[in-house]
This record gives structure tokens, C-alpha cells and sequence, in this order.
């Protein structure tokens, strides 16, 4: 779902699963982390206080996420199965909006009130909405088409696309208030990355079928991109992006490594291999490229100065967790700012 600050031109991205609502709807929210993530402390493990008292049987979420801050304020943070192992446990907690003072420490009835008053700030709906009449069995908002990924033309701003969990690509000419959906006759769901010519509004790349789509008319049609060899390629697409200054030149991150193409999508060549995850360009040189390569149970940081044609590793103050004592870090996102 889209959701749009009244107060500013805010957009922001809820990524929720049917699967995990489903669960929520069968399985007391309290126990949900427990069952679905069973962890059992190794005995050589140095955890946290905070883990320690996260995997007791009689669990208390607010005093579990008191210790929580007062480690990470002199510690610093790294992901790992126990933080996404709290992540989806209090994320089934804060489905509830009101404290119960009968059940909840006073802990938890603190953080319920913080949570409530986030929850309060001045944030509506703004669609896209798709009505899916099957999915009212497997999600607790089947008529929301839940965003993956939201573009906004820079050549024409009231034109955005957003992609889609399970109804593809739509269209927004107004800024959002209206949306139209473009991949109706497409048999694909699931559209996690988009790009829009940055002279073009209506030149746009989308991840579509497993592969790397282009429309050339604002949506009303899409193409395959590539040769056969490319097009028949099964790949996981997480990022695309156009190099500002020669919007002709595009890189693809995807699972299947990092592509590039030079001539709008006509032909890609692999410019680094591994699985990808993200791509920017530096604000004021655009033939700086920087882009996050997973490997294993970390990310790993490349740059390059020549557009792609060669990419060193950069390891000074990457995120660098302990494997072996059970630590990961496995997905990155990064911005660029002119600073």
C-alpha cells in the first residue's frame, strides 16, 4: 500500500505478507516469533542480555525491547536472526493499538503508547487499490496492492509507477490520487523494481515475467528487453537504474548478477556477477556507480569509476558481522546525497 504525508510530498512503502497475516489469524500473537523462528541458545553463544531474556518461555516483549535500546546505545548494530527474530515478533504485537493493563507489563504498555502515537500522525491512504476477491482467504486487506517499489518521473513529477506484490505495474498521472493499472494482460503478479527515463515519463523499465520489460508509451504496451539469450533468463530483478546523463545506458541488479545495456534495453552485457541487490550513481559524476552484492550471509559494497566497466570492493566501515557466532547481514540499501 501507498500512503502519502498530507503534510509533504512523503511517500512510503508497507511491505506486508498474506502469509504472515494468515499465520497471525491462527496462532496467539504473543507466540508467534517462538513458533515460527525456534532458536535454542548454543552454549559457547555470547548473546546480549536482550537475546537471553527474547527466548525465555514466559517472554516479556516490553522488557525484552527495553534492554534492546539500552544495548544498541553503546553497541553497534548488526543484523542478525535474533533482531529479525524480534522484528517479526513485535511486528504481531503491534497490530494491537491499545495497552491492556491486565496483560502487559509496563513495559509493553509504554511501547504501545509510543507505537499509537506514531500511529496518529497525518498519513491516508492513497492507493493503489485492487480488488482481489480470492485473496480475502489469505490476507487481511485483499484490496490493497501492496508496493514493492514507487518511481516519480523527474522530467514530469505527477507522473509515478508503482509496482506491485500481486497486481503488477500501475500508473499515476496526478501525483497519486489516481492510479491505473498498465500489466492487466500480462500473467504476472510480483513487480519488485521500476525505472523511468529520466527525460521520458513515458520511457519506462519494469521487472515483469522474471525478466526485464520496456514501455515506450506510458504503459500501454511492454516489450521484452534483450536478445533470446537474455530475455530467456529467470531472474529476480531488485533494482534498475538509468545513468542521468545518457539515459540509454541502464543497470539491472539482479539475483543473476549485474547487468548493463548501452542502447536502451536492446542488448545487456554482465557487468559484475553475483546476486545484487542495489544500484545508485553518485549526484554530480555519473559515471560514479556504486552497487551491493550479497554474498552468503553478507553484503559487500563495490564502486566504479568508469560507468561499470570495472567495479573495486570497499570494505572501511562496511557492516562486517561474525558469521560464525550466528550473525548476518544480508540485505542493504543504500542512498546518495550530494554531500
Amino acid at each position: 500500500m501507498l500512503i502519502k504525508l498530507h503534510t509533504g510530498k512523503v511517500w512510503a512503502i508497507s511491505l506486508l505478507s498474506a502469509t504472515c497475516f494468515m499465520l497471525l489469524a491462527i496462532i496467539p500473537m504473543d507466540l508467534v516469533a517462538q513458533q515460527e523462528y525456534p532458536y535454542t541458545l548454543r552454549q559457547s553463544e555470547e548473546a546480549p542480555q536482550w537475546v537471553i531474556e527474547m527466548y525465555k518461555a514466559d517472554a516479556d516483549p516490553g522488557y525484552v525491547l527495553k534492554l534492546y535500546d539500552e544495548y544498541y546505545k553503546t553497541h553497534p548494530f548488526v543484523k542478525n536472526q535474533h533482531t529479525q527474530y524480534l522484528k517479526r515478533w513485535i511486528s504481531g504485537l503491534s497490530k494491537r493499538v491499545v495497552p491492556n493493563p491486565e496483560v502487559d507489563s509496563i513495559y509493553l504498555q509504554h511501547y504501545f503508547e509510543a507505537q499509537h502515537q506514531r500511529n496518529a500522525s497525518n498519513w491516508s491512504t492513497v492507493g493503489p487499490i485492487d480488488w482481489d476477491h480470492s485473496a480475502a482467504s489469505r490476507s487481511y486487506a485483499p484490496g490493497s496492492a501492496h508496493v514493492y517499489t514507487v518511481e516519480q518521473s523527474i522530467s514530469t513529477p505527477n507522473t509515478i509507477y508503482a509496482g506491485t506484490a500481486n497486481a503488477g505495474v500501475w500508473k499515476s498521472t496526478d501525483h497519486g490520487q489516481n492510479w491505473t493499472p498498465t500489466t492487466y494482460d500480462f500473467l504476472t503478479g510480483s513487480v519488485t523494481s521500476i525505472e523511468i527515463d529520466p527525460t521520458n515519463a513515458s520511457i519506462v523499465y519494469a521487472e515483469l515475467l522474471a525478466n526485464i520489460y520496456k514501455t515506450t508509451n506510458g504503459g500501454t504496451t511492454w516489450q521484452p528487453t534483450g536478445n533470446a539469450s537474455f530475455m530467456g533468463l529467470n531472474l529476480s530483478v531488485t533494482d534498475i537504474r538509468c545513468k542521468p546523463d545518457q539515459p540509454l545506458t541502464v543497470f539491472a541488479a539482479t539475483d543473476g548478477g549485474l547487468y548493463k545495456t548501452t542502447d536502451g534495453g536492446a542488448s545487456w552485457i554482465l557487468a559484475l556477477a553475483g546476486n545484487m541487490q542495489e544500484i545508485e550513481f553518485h549526484p554530480t559524476h555519473p559515471d560514479t556507480v556504486y552497487v551491493v552484492r550479497l554474498n552468503g550471509d553478507k553484503t559487500e559494497f563495490y564502486r566504479s569509476f568508469n560507468t561499470g566497466t570495472s567495479f573495486t570492493l570497499l570494505t572501511n566501515g562496511w557492516p562486517s558481522p561474525n558469521i560464525a557466532n550466528g550473525e548476518h547481514q544480508k540485505r542493504t540499501e543504500i542512498a546518495v546525497t550530494p554531500d
